[in-house]
């Protein structure tokens, strides 16, 4: 069959394709979606030698599945990325309200090393033991020189992170600096 046969409202496009083949020698190789089946085709072209045949070989191969599945994984990735997007909004929007709070605020993992930790509490141990802890410091190290804060410090912690979700009441800090009356209480994360 011809292609102006086969596809009467598509030939034309294609037929210039082909021609240019004819004429160049030069092989073709592309994409393109057929409008009257609605299939996605990878084709190849090339010249029929000797050129006074005048002939153009196309090989085709139906790669709508394949596109299809390309079009669902960039949907896919799409939803993915807005959920991305979604998520790291809410999650600077807590950190803000975290950050900017007068509420002290911090969590330790069961190494004693700090996940994270507010402005609001960092200057409240500044302020009480001289010391100011940052991310990734641990609570055992930080207060290494100051043993008996380290014990009481250690151990309303270790309740905690042995699964106590609790409220206390403990004044704490150093007679050097500042000693404060605080209201505490520890949650556990999961």
């Amino acid at each position: 069959q011809k292609v102006r046969e086969l596809v009467p409202d598509e030939a034309e496009g294609w037929v210039q394709l082909y021609r240019q083949v004819l004429i160049s020698g030069v092989p073709i190789r592309f994409e393109r979606e057929l409008m009257a089946t609605h299939r996605h085709l990878e084709l190849a072209a090339f010249r029929v030698e000797p050129e006074n045949r005048r002939q153009v070989a196309v090989l085709f191969q139906d790669i709508t599945a394949r596109r299809k599945a390309q079009h669902q994984l960039q949907d896919l990735n799409d939803t993915l990325e807005r959920r991305v997007a979604e998520r790291t909004a809410e999650s600077r929007l807590l950190a803000r309200i975290v950050e900017t709070t007068d509420d002290q605020i911090q969590a330790l993992d069961l190494d004693f090393r700090w996940l994270a930790i507010n402005s609001s509490c960092a200057t409240a141990y500044e302020r009480i033991y001289g010391k100011r802890p940052k991310l990734d410091d641990t609570l055992l190290d930080t207060f290494a020189d100051m043993p008996e804060h380290r014990r009481a410090l250690a151990e309303m912690w270790r309740r905690a992170l042995a699964g106590e979700s609790y409220t206390t009441i403990s004044e704490l800090g150093d007679s050097a600096f500042d000693r404060r009356t605080y209201d505490l209480r520890f949650e556990i994360l999961r």
